[in-house]
């Protein structure tokens, strides 16, 4: 059920008090869950998604996601991780000690993020784009709108850097020049994804079927759980 009363949850920026809870959160959460991960075998490993902390770290470390808080317990109920497409790509950061098949995994899950990112980046035409990259909500806290509630206030927080009444807030002791950005971007590989961004008014910018999507010579499109048939890019101007 929906939070009805939405006082159950406290939407607050990501700090370096809270990043460790956040990453085991998406650990937990996000891939064990999402689309691509499922199809591609990545969420059968558990034990491979600790490599996948690099490229979470990278972007929670652009000082621009956001957590929800339980107000009962103060648990993380929800994080969706957010940057600034384009200031880095995904880097291939697997041990290379892992079974080949494992690493064949991630090097193509990486890779394939890595060219949806860069057909993104096609539609911004060179704006600076605020992406909203991974959102992982706790099983036991989900169907209660916190999903749709952190993507909209992703584009709130967009706004307000924009017109300079927020700042980016570091988790790291690295400080953080601000940064203006002119679009936001959203990469959607579910149906759930989908039906939030077109809510929040996006215009699908293009679509990359499941079918043409192959990992070891066979299609994706038979492997993506509930029948989401593709991914969609997706754009809000500012």
């Amino acid at each position: 059920m929906p939070d009805q009363k939405g006082d159950s949850f406290e939407y607050v920026r990501l700090t370096k008090n809270l990043l460790p809870e956040a990453m085991e959160v998406i650990r937990t959460s996000f891939w064990p869950s999402e689309n691509m991960s499922v199809a591609m075998g990545l969420s059968k490993h558990p034990e491979l998604f600790p490599y996948m902390d690099p490229i979470v770290l990278g972007a929670a470390k652009d000082g621009v996601s956001i957590v929800a808080l339980d107000k009962a317990t103060g648990k993380i109920a929800g994080v969706l991780i957010n940057k600034f497409a384009g200031e880095k790509d995904h880097a291939l950061t697997y041990d290379k000690q892992l079974e080949s098949s494992q690493g064949l995994i991630i090097k193509n899950y990486l890779e394939y993020l890595t060219n949806l990112e860069e057909k993104m980046l096609e539609h911004c035409k060179g704006q600076t784009s605020f992406e909203i990259f991974l959102c992982g909500v706790r099983p036991e806290y989900r169907k209660r709108g916190i999903g749709t509630k952190l993507h909209e206030e992703a584009v709130e927080l967009a706004k307000k850097l924009k017109n300079g009444e927020a700042s980016r807030i570091p988790v790291d002791d690295d400080p953080l020049e601000n940064i203006v950005p002119e679009i936001i971007t959203d990469i959607c590989t579910t149906k759930v994804t989908q039906k939030m961004s077109q809510d929040l008014n996006f215009t699908i910018g293009s679509r990359v079927d499941y079918d043409s999507l192959i990992f070891q010579g066979e299609s994706l499109s038979a492997k993506v759980p509930n029948g989401t048939r593709s991914i969609t890019l997706n754009y809000f101007k500012l």
